[in-house]
């Protein structure tokens, strides 16, 4: 009996992940490999979007599919130019069946320009935009991009405006929103209460507020840039890691928040302290796969024994990221 070679329906390539990549650095964009980054900036700047790449600055990505959505952003302050923000939102896509050759596409801007701000996709049709700032100062304005209809609506409100806030996407209809900062010196989620809006039923004016029975203690150890995913184990939970400390420096720590039971508790620590702004895990198998946004860390929690690993960033290569979340040797 001859062989045969030739690539079934369900051995067809998939989209590969490219939210493995992060950088808070000057004008980076924050989940793409440095090729698709020089690719990006090259085309804004030969298709002529009336933007400047500065505008990538402390702006918001998010991967739907084979597309990533670049939302919002600003240019930073100069002795002669204040703080400018925008509202612009560029789809970045890899084409099917070899995803290669990206395509860059200007959408419909946001209803509201903003910067430092928060994104989540929920599904694989909408996408969700949270706080931030302007010119108008810290934002609890949310809106909503519906990939069929190519448009933007507004969403209730946070109960308190928030920037650099963490979002958490749920079952395809919850997003949760954790810690950020506001005007004031404080941040974190001792000031800024954990919220969620259920995107089925968005008739109120704001999210709703998510009162802990349990582990309310542990909530000021919520600061800014920490990481959230639905837990392998069990998709009601959100398991937190890393972040910032109030003084600022990188958290090891991880949570677990029960949104059934609405009880935290504390989880297996992180190998290294990290922090991870901007950093979108990615969950495959029994593990949740996350890149360090201090060093570029590789940061791996296995379900099966309940704990983390960690490989140092000379240590992995970005181009192995697809075969890394499907392997279980990481």
């Amino acid at each position: 009996m001859q062989s045969h070679t030739a690539t079934s329906p369900s051995e067809k390539k998939s989209p590969p992940v490219l939210s493995h990549y992060c950088s808070t650095a000057g004008l980076r964009a924050q989940t793409f490999t440095v090729l698709a980054q020089e690719k990006l900036a090259g085309e804004i700047e030969a298709r002529k979007f009336q933007t400047p790449y500065e505008s990538l600055y402390h702006c918001e990505s998010v991967q739907v599919e084979n597309s990533i959505y670049f939302c919002g952003g600003g240019a930073p302050e100069t002795d002669t130019v204040p703080e400018t923000f925008y509202a612009i939102f560029i789809r970045f896509t890899l084409p099917p069946p070899e995803y290669k050759s990206p395509i860059i596409d200007k959408l419909q801007s946001m209803l509201c320009p903003r910067a430092n701000h928060s994104a989540a996709a929920i599904g694989t049709d909408r996408l969700v935009v949270v706080g931030g700032k302007n010119a108008n100062g810290i934002l609890a304005r949310c809106e909503e991009y519906c990939v069929t209809d190519k448009k933007w609506t507004e969403l209730p409100k946070l109960n308190k405006g928030r920037a650099w806030a963490t979002l958490c996407p749920l079952k395809s209809r919850y997003v949760y929103a954790f810690g950020g900062k506001g005007n004031d010196t404080a941040s974190g989620a001792q000031n800024y209460p954990i919220e969620f809006l259920d995107l089925a039923d968005k008739s109120g004016d704001f999210w709703h507020v998510l009162d802990l029975i349990s582990g309310k203690d542990l909530l000021p150890s919520l600061i800014m840039f920490c990481g959230a995913i639905a837990a392998p184990e069990d998709p009601t939970v959100i398991m937190l890691f890393g972040g910032s400390t109030a003084g600022g420096k990188p958290n090891s720590a991880t949570f677990l928040l029960s949104t059934s039971t609405r009880a935290m508790r504390k989880g297996a620590e992180l190998v290294r302290p990290d922090t991870f702004c901007r950093s979108k895990p990615v969950a495959g198998g029994d593990r949740v796969l996350a890149v360090g946004s201090r060093n570029e860390d590789l940061h791996v929690y296995h379900a099966g024994k309940g704990s983390w690993s960690c490989m140092r960033k000379a240590m992995w290569n970005p181009d192995e990221f697809d075969s890394m979340i499907k392997s279980d040797t990481y």
